[in-house]
């Protein structure tokens, strides 16, 4: 279960459950779609992503929250490119654009956590 952050609706503390499971589900449509044999590494690492994915969903990691960032896709004509650019990407190679996209969230949100907290480190030390 994640936590809600009460200052911004826009952003929420651990990976969604949903984000979770879609990460693990797409790189099985990535593999299945492009016929992976079952014994490759990336197939085998699937048990300890989903470890990874876990120990993201307790934590304290930041995510943007993407339901309201797909509210607020009508203001930003640069949210409108990035979203009709992912569209007709999927509607090109579906299962190589949504493993990506839905895993770049994942580490995205890790990625610009772990950022926040070194430059905050930088800061106190000042």
């Amino acid at each position: 279960m994640t936590m809600v952050e009460k200052k911004s609706s826009q952003r929420f503390y651990g990976l969604a459950t949903t984000a979770a499971a879609a990460a693990i589900c797409s790189l099985i449509f990535l593999f299945c779609s492009n016929k992976i044999d079952p014994h490759h590494m990336f197939v085998k690492a699937l048990p300890f992503y989903a470890g990874f994915l876990g120990i993201l969903m307790v934590s304290n990691v930041r995510y943007q929250h993407v339901g309201k960032w797909l509210v607020n896709v009508r203001r930003s004509k640069l949210k409108l490119v990035i979203l009709i650019v992912v569209i007709v990407l999927i509607c090109i190679q579906p299962s190589i654009v949504i493993a990506i996209v839905v895993n770049v969230y994942v580490f995205h949100g890790l990625f610009v956590d772990i950022y926040r907290r070194i430059r905050i480190k930088r800061h106190i030390k000042v």
